[in-house]
Formats: C-alpha cells, structure tokens, sequence
C-alpha cells in the first residue's frame, strides 16, 4: 500500500458502520441439496460467507444467507441489503406482525429462520433492494452501477451454487462408503 493511500472507513453521520450485502441462495431440487453465500462489503474490505444443506429449499437458502450475513456483522450498522429474494424484500418484517401467520391462517413456512432474521434485523438499519436474478447484460452496458451489482450477484449465486457440489461430492463419499461396507460383508459372507 502507498503511504500516502488512506483507507476510508464508511461512516454515515449517526456513527453506524456503512455494509453493503449481497445474499443468494441456491437449490437443486426443490427440496434438495442447497447452498448459500453472502458478499459483505465495507470501506475496509470484503469478505463471504456461504454454506449449505443436504436437503432443503431455495427459499430456505435465500433466508439463510441473509441470516448468516448480518450474524456476521460486529456491530450496528446500517445495511444496504440487496439480494435477488422477492420474499426477503417483501415480507422481512410482514410476519412478526401477523403473528408468524399467513392471511389464511396457517403457520408460516420457515418461521424458524423468519424469527432469526427479525431478531438480527432489529440490531440494524437495513435498506432492502432487490436486484433481477441472473441478469443478462448488455457488454457495452458493463461498466454502470446496475450492472457490477448483477454480476455481484451471480457471484453470489455461484458461490451458493459451489456449496451445493460440496455437499454432492461428501454425499457421494458417504454413499461410496456405505457400498464397500455392504460389499465386504457380502464379501466375507461369500468367502465363509
């Protein structure tokens, strides 16, 4: 780094720490194996946070990546939330007040992770954007804001995806071991 380089840390005139997120989640099947990622940026740096499920649904993905992401955070901050989720756009804050409840009645699907994403929530300021999933821009289109978040995000997406052929190849290890095993003991049976 330059000496004369200063590094700016992103704050807004409250003292809050300024984070830009971008959350994606990913599943192959629906349920299936799933995975999730979150790109955390600040004035300082960045960093990711991913991970994934055997067996799970997108929709439980894309809330776990926004879950995970604020755990994350050390501090207050005030978050520019974007991810490609109509749902965590939309309703974020909709199901505390109806009591964990959809308009007919029933019990909301994911109420688990609903209820942790309210609690990190509430620690936040958050300004919740949604960006089109995987969009196809134009290449002389490349180089404006809208564009470099649509990348971020397939980044994001592709990160969530990596998770998904982690959990593949440990399955497929695990189901690779349980063959030999019932093969030695076919084997042994077969040798007695």
């Amino acid at each position: 780094m330059n000496k004369n380089t200063k590094r700016y840390r992103l704050v807004n005139k409250y003292g809050m720490k300024e984070i830009i997120i971008f959350c994606n989640g990913a599943c192959e099947g629906n349920p299936g194996a799933g995975g999730w990622a979150a790109i955390i940026i600040d004035g300082e740096g960045w960093l990711t946070v991913e991970g994934g499920d055997p067996l799970t649904t997108n929709n439980r993905m894309e809330l776990q990546a926004v879950v995970s992401a604020l755990g994350a955070l050390r501090e207050p901050s005030k978050v520019r939330l974007i991810t490609d989720s109509v749902d965590v756009r939309d309703v974020m804050s909709k199901w505390k007040a109806q009591g964990w409840r959809t308009t007919a009645g029933t019990r909301v699907k994911n109420e688990d992770l609903w209820k942790q994403l309210h609690a990190q929530a509430a620690k936040h300021q958050i300004i919740c954007e949604r960006v089109k999933a995987h969009a196809d821009q134009n290449p002389c289109e490349r180089f404006c804001l809208d564009a470099i978040v649509a990348d971020i995000n397939d980044v994001c997406d592709a990160l969530a995806k990596h998770e998904i052929q982690k959990i593949r190849n440990e399955n497929d290890r695990y189901d690779l071991v349980v063959i030999l095993e019932q093969f030695k003991k076919r084997h042994e049976i077969a040798i007695k």
